[in-house]
């Protein structure tokens, strides 16, 4: 389903930005808090924070290719998770 929308983000949980299977994403961490980006192959959250990639204030990136972000992982399913506080989210996918 597509989704374009603004996602608040609890500290040290690990929440689903997208809500459907997805291969590519727009996204951008509008929070001041950083926040780390990872993909999984399900609706299952991830454990750790092995292979994610961190974003601050601002950050992000248009049109991305979840597998070009995440080669090792067949991603369909984008997650945040803050570590400096609350972290709001800004995510558009088809």
């Amino acid at each position: 389903m597509p989704q374009n929308a603004t996602i608040a983000c609890e500290p040290a949980v690990w929440t689903q930005l997208t809500n459907a299977d997805t291969t590519k994403v727009t996204v951008q961490n509008q929070g001041m808090a950083a926040v780390h980006l990872k993909a999984t192959t399900g609706t299952t959250a991830p454990t750790d924070l092995g292979g994610s990639f961190r974003y601050t204030k601002n950050e992000g990136q248009a049109n991305i290719l979840l597998a070009d972000l995440f080669p090792g992982v067949a991603g369909v399913r984008l997650w945040a998770y803050p570590t400096d506080g609350h972290a709001v989210v800004s995510i558009s996918h088809a």
